[in-house]
């Protein structure tokens, strides 16, 4: 990720965002905005100004270390609980200091991902903390405006660099799950190739598709809450592209779209018929033992075909 640019997940509740000034900082405050909304609108704050998390890390140094040693790159410290891949400052009691990220801290000891540039004795320099953290609110990352329209947002940290205040402004951006991702662009390519007739009916917009087929993954989202089941437990599931593509389906064909040789409100029925029989039988499970499988012959195809399917409905 590029630096000043930060990535949230939507509707992944909670998450930290990470900031590390150039040099060790007591406190910090942030707000994160919606540069979308006017200066004055109280719609802009998505996360109200408030005191940011400051890496409290402090361990003494127990070896020499630096350019001279036998390995620059090993930075051992007495009771130290560095986090991979976090950055810290080496502060030396001279005055001397010195950032480097961490690579790997276990019992073999502490390395940083590039050599130790200045030389510091045992027990006269210690580790401390640089990494800043403030929360991106669940509300906001739940918001589809804010990921539907791709509106611009921003973090905002002020803190103090002797005697001076800093204002240091960065993106956030927002993103869907890998898993999403993933079924995003496989169902979008597999509806091109089963309905091309339709996807010619589409407008020209060569974003369009996938504006439909994101929206579609958004009504799954929110039927799934509705349902009491947390949409990224059932994105890691085997079948959603499944209940994706079906929604999809329906989507289209509530928008008036269908092939030449179809009723258009008779492939609408089609389709919400299809969708909500798919959502049961993979979402909210199999019925029971008072079902029986019937069978219906009202589904066409693309190609005009009719094609069996069987679905399962309560006996009465």
């Amino acid at each position: 990720m590029p630096p000043g640019l930060h990535e949230v997940t939507y509707l992944g509740g909670d998450q930290d965002i990470e900031h590390y000034p150039p040099v060790r900082v007591s406190s910090a405050t942030a707000i994160i905005e919606d540069l979308y909304e006017d200066e004055d609108d109280a719609d802009r704050v998505l996360q109200a100004s408030a005191s940011a998390t400051v890496d409290n890390t402090s361990a003494n140094i127990d070896i020499d270390i630096g350019p001279e040693t036998a390995d620059p790159y090993r930075v051992n410290a007495c009771g130290g609980n560095l986090v991979v891949g976090r950055t810290y400052v080496i502060e030396a009691t001279g005055g001397e200091s010195e950032v480097f990220k961490c690579a790997s801290a276990g019992p073999s000891g502490i390395r940083s991902e590039s050599p130790i540039m200045g030389s510091y004795s045992a027990d006269d320099a210690r580790i401390r903390g640089l990494r800043l953290s403030f929360t991106f609110p669940t509300a906001a990352a739940a918001d589809e405006d804010l990921f539907d329209d791709d509106r611009p947002m921003r973090i905002k940290w002020t803190y103090t660099i002797d005697g001076r205040t800093v204002v240091v402004g960065e993106q956030i951006r927002m993103v869907r799950t890998n898993f999403e991702m993933q079924y995003l662009t496989e169902v979008e390519q597999e509806f091109k190739n089963g309905w091309y007739e339709l996807v010619k009916q589409l407008p020209p917009n060569p974003g369009e598709l996938r504006r439909l087929v994101r929206w579609s993954m958004n009504r799954i989202n929110a039927q799934l809450r509705g349902a009491d089941i947390t949409p990224e437990r059932f994105l890691a599931g085997p079948h959603v592209a499944e209940v994706l593509n079906a929604r999809l389906e329906m989507c289209v064909a509530e928008k008036g779209y269908a092939p030449k040789s179809v009723d258009p409100d008779t492939f609408m029925n089609n389709k919400r018929q299809d969708f909500y029989v798919t959502w049961r039988r993979l979402v909210l499970g199999n019925p029971g033992k008072d079902t029986a499988d019937l069978t219906r012959d009202d589904d066409v195809a693309h190609a005009n075909q009719s094609r069996r399917q069987g679905n399962r409905v309560r006996r009465a």
